[in-house]
């Protein structure tokens, strides 16, 4: 009884010593910025983490979910990553910063492009798995200038890089190969002071990329639609608005907040959710981050409620269906709460584990050792 007695004692001596001193990885060094499934039990979540590291090179990190469970992906010297997208199980993208892009087959990540063709990726979409496109930034001469690359099933390479000073592009979305819209972030410069341009979407009908009217004010955050007169885009500053196949309408006006990083995605025209950061940048002292979730039925916007709603960082938002939605974000300033995952079941935003937390997971060779003492 006494030989009991002691292992017990050490087992919750050493469990209190572990506790006080596991490092918080899950606390403070992740955030979630992409995430996309082929069904809904196949779905991966991108991001970075150790973001403690910065200006250093930042890992990345990928999550995959199969029905059951979720769970990291093993994969050699990756790098932080902004943006998921895939024809199938078997053949999924990935991109982020460095302007390198990943492939997994359905069995193993491995890097397929690091020539530098762009110096930071930040979202991919295709309209098959022969006709893809990712867009970030370029360094040129100093000057950030945006960039498109596409793939056509056998190479990457560079199909548009944009000229203006300090621009970038965000997020890309078509309804097939000869309808695309890319937006970002485009600035009109006088000396030193810079002001956000009124046409911040680019289109490509197959022969040349324009722009686009758009008439926000403001930087385009995130894009999507249903077919080519029916294609949604978020601004900077909460604003959604809708293109009818000829020209830009508004659909739900701007806030008194900047939606930084904000990311729109819907099952139809009448289930649209968005998601984002929205800072209250005038505030007095530093910005407040109100993390919102709003949902469209085709007439109104309405906002949801989720949980940890205190976290500064909603990236991206996927869904397999109307019951079956997920966002995704963390904290982009250093706290103690997560990068996170809400999932939406047709009726409630829930919070889901996908991650294990390092400060409460003890290893079972741990206490296998204690007890052979």
């Amino acid at each position: 009884m006494k030989k009991y007695t002691l292992n017990l004692f050490k087992v919750l001596f050493c469990l209190t010593i572990f506790l006080s001193y596991a490092s918080p990885i899950w606390a403070d060094d992740i955030l979630f910025s992409g995430v996309w499934g082929s069904s809904a039990n196949d779905i991966f979540i991108v991001g970075r983490k150790n973001r403690s590291t910065y200006p250093q090179p930042e890992p990345g990190i990928i999550l995959h979910y199969n029905g059951n469970v979720w769970q990291e992906m093993e994969v050699t010297n990756l790098d932080k990553l902004k943006g998921v997208w895939g024809t199938s199980s078997t053949n999924v993208y990935a991109v982020g910063g460095y302007g390198k892009i990943w492939h997994y087959n359905g069995t193993a990540w491995q890097i397929v492009l690091e020539n530098g063709l762009a110096d930071g990726l930040r979202e991919i979409w295709g309209s098959s798995a022969s006709d893809i496109f990712a867009v970030g930034h370029k360094i040129i001469d100093n000057n950030s200038c945006g960039v498109i690359l596409h793939y056509d099933g056998s190479v990457w390479g560079r199909i548009h890089i944009e000229e203006d000073p300090s621009p970038y592009y965000s997020a890309v979305w078509g309804s097939s190969s000869t309808d695309v819209f890319v937006d970002g972030f485009y600035s009109v410069c006088d000396g030193n002071e810079c002001v956000p341009c009124d046409d911040c979407i680019l289109h490509f009908n197959d022969t040349a990329w324009t722009r686009m009217v758009f008439s926000s004010g403001s930087r385009a955050t995130g894009i999507w639609g249903t077919s080519s007169s029916n294609v949604y885009a978020t601004d900077l500053l909460g604003g959604v608005y809708k293109y009818n196949g000829s020209y830009w309408s508004t659909i739900k006006e701007q806030m008194d907040y900047y939606n930084d990083g904000g990311a729109i995605w819907g099952s139809s025209s009448t289930d649209i959710f968005v998601v984002g950061d929205f800072v209250d940048w005038p505030q007095t002292p530093p910005p407040g981050h109100i993390n919102l979730i709003f949902h469209y039925d085709g007439s109104a916007f309405q906002e949801m409620n989720y949980p940890d709603s205190d976290s500064n960082y909603l990236r991206d938002v996927w869904g397999s269906s109307s019951s079956d939605v997920y966002a995704v974000g963390g904290l982009y300033y250093g706290s103690e709460s997560p990068g996170f995952v809400v999932h939406y079941n047709g009726v409630t935003w829930n919070k889901i584990a996908v991650l294990p937390d390092p400060a409460t997971s003890i290893p079972i060779s741990v206490i296998q050792l204690l007890l052979l003492q």
